[in-house]
């Protein structure tokens, strides 16, 4: 059996600053190293043989630390980046609101309609590369666990996909918090999810 383990990367200067990453960057915050090094003490006792990471910088930086203590390397793999939001990235909600009312409607309140935004992703595109991304991960370390580092949109339509839901429960399916662990267990005919949006290292 494959375990895999699906972390997010720590908070953001976008993240405080309520900003659209997608496919863009910020740095971890003060706060967001702190959460990196926490989660590497709890990653320590789950025997983690391989670490893959989304390319984009805050999932490296997140995925440094852990790297590090469990003296691994980090295999980026471009599967597992967050959606690309076109010309929302680096914007505040706020201003999406404002400027394409429909399609911030359509993206929180109605993702199974959100068809992506100017230069950018749909949700069922990010999806599809995510489930291929994760699947070979799987296939090529059976027996093993292997830590996953992505995003909090790119996890939650991973999780449901394995849980067999729909795109409508895309904000529902689990709270996807900074450095949040959700594990996949690839074993038999379908893989089951077998833990949501862990943060116990976070209150430990």
């Amino acid at each position: 059996m494959s375990k895999i383990f699906l972390m997010r990367h720590g908070q953001t200067v976008w993240n405080l600053e309520k900003r659209f990453q997608g496919s863009g960057d910020s740095p971890l915050t003060v706060e967001g190293k702190q959460q990196a090094m926490l989660v590497s003490n709890r990653l320590q006792k789950c025997d983690i043989k391989a670490i893959y990471s989304s390319p984009r910088k805050r999932a490296i930086e997140t995925a440094t630390p852990i790297a590090e203590l469990l003296c691994l390397s980090i295999h980026k793999h471009p599967g597992l980046g967050e959606i690309s939001l076109g010309n929302w990235e680096g914007k505040t909600y706020e201003d999406i609101k404002i400027h394409y009312p429909l399609e911030y409607q359509a993206f929180f309140h109605d993702p199974a309609s959100f068809a992506g935004v100017n230069g950018g992703e749909s949700l069922l595109q990010v999806r599809e590369r995510a489930v291929k991304a994760l699947e070979e991960i799987a296939f090529n370390h059976k027996d093993n666990s292997v830590l996953v580092i992505s995003h909090a949109i790119t996890i939650r339509l991973l999780l449901t996909y394995y849980m067999k839901t729909s795109l409508k429960e895309l904000w529902k399916v689990a709270d996807i918090s900074q450095t949040s662990l959700s594990q996949i267990d690839f074993s038999g005919q379908f893989p089951q999810v077998t833990m949501l949006g862990n943060v116990d290292h976070l209150h430990s």
